[in-house]
């Protein structure tokens, strides 16, 4: 019932800056109806550019709050990133920073999981990004500037480079992030610290640093302790996430498989579960997603 309403309302009587109000925070049945048809295909086809734009903005305002619906929903699983791929393509070179960022953010969700499984998707992201390496850049400062100016400042520093969605860094992007670290060096210290590593950690020399730095005392301090503890912390720990959602790809594909494998029997009775005949179909017509690849929970694919 509620899926038929929203269909009718949205977005009309239902605004996409209510939308997410309707979305489940746990998990559902494995059912399929008018609910998992209006977050599967009807808000794409009933969503205008403005109105896309608009569910990314609440989208964003909400966080982290509605990740444990995603993350538990297999119908919702990549709906961010459908979303931000779609408005980037339609009003991305519109917008400031400031909201791009957010954008990015919001969508960033279903990246962590999308290394294969969500692969179309993220590489229009991706592309998008990489055809734009001023955006890149604009985007990294802009969420650098908003970690806090405390002990946690790496800690969400890290998280910024979600926003990023795996793009390749543009060629020159460790001058670049040197030539940053100098300009902010008296403004934001962090910033221009973090900057500095990573400009190291892409290959520049301790020469190179040290002649671009030459009279800031703090810079030149940080360059010693970079080269002295061989601090390769951020750019290990983003390949290590990478190759984390690699594995847990694989793990996923294969626990997907060993279920098929411990149902044969009933499907070629024709007495297999509904939901795991569902699943197949959405395999077969190269609609797989995360949740949807069978999580054996009872002898039913969740």
């Amino acid at each position: 019932m509620l899926g038929t309403l929203l269909t009718d309302l949205y977005p009309q009587e239902v605004p996409p800056s209510e939308l997410w109000e309707y979305l489940p925070l746990s998990r559902q049945p494995n059912f399929i109806g008018a609910y998992f048809s209006f977050w599967e295909w009807r808000i794409h086809e009933q969503s205008s550019d403005a109105d896309v734009a608009e569910l990314l903005d609440c989208l964003y305002e909400r966080l982290p709050a509605l990740h444990s619906a995603f993350a538990m929903n297999y119908y919702v699983d990549d709906l961010p990133s459908k979303l931000l791929a779609f408005a980037l393509q339609t009003r991305g070179d519109q917008q400031e920073t400031p909201r791009l960022y957010n954008w990015l953010k919001a969508g960033a969700f279903s990246a962590h999981d999308a290394v294969g499984l969500h692969a179309e998707t993220t590489q229009l992201i991706i592309a998008w990004l990489q055809q734009r390496p001023e955006v890149q850049k604009a985007v990294l400062l802009e969420g650098l500037s908003r970690c806090p100016d405390d002990d946690e400042f790496e800690l969400h520093a890290r998280e910024v480079w979600d926003c990023l969605h795996h793009s390749a860094l543009p060629e020159d992007f460790g001058p670049w992030c040197l030539d940053a670290a100098v300009e902010r060096v008296d403004t934001n210290r962090r910033v221009a610290r973090h900057l500095l590593r990573l400009a190291a950690e892409l290959g520049l020399s301790r020469a190179v640093l040290m002649e671009r730095v030459r009279g800031r005392e703090a810079l030149e301090r940080y360059i010693q302790d970079i080269f002295e503890t061989r601090t390769r912390a951020s750019t290990g720990s983003r390949l290590r996430r990478t190759e984390a959602s690699r594995e847990e790809a694989d793990r996923l594909r294969e626990q997907w498989i060993d279920h098929i494998r411990a149902n044969v029997d009933a499907l070629r009775e024709n007495q297999a579960d509904p939901a795991l005949l569902f699943h197949l179909g959405r395999a077969y017509f190269d609609r797989y997603r995360r949740a949807a690849m069978g999580r054996p929970v009872g002898g039913r694919a969740r």
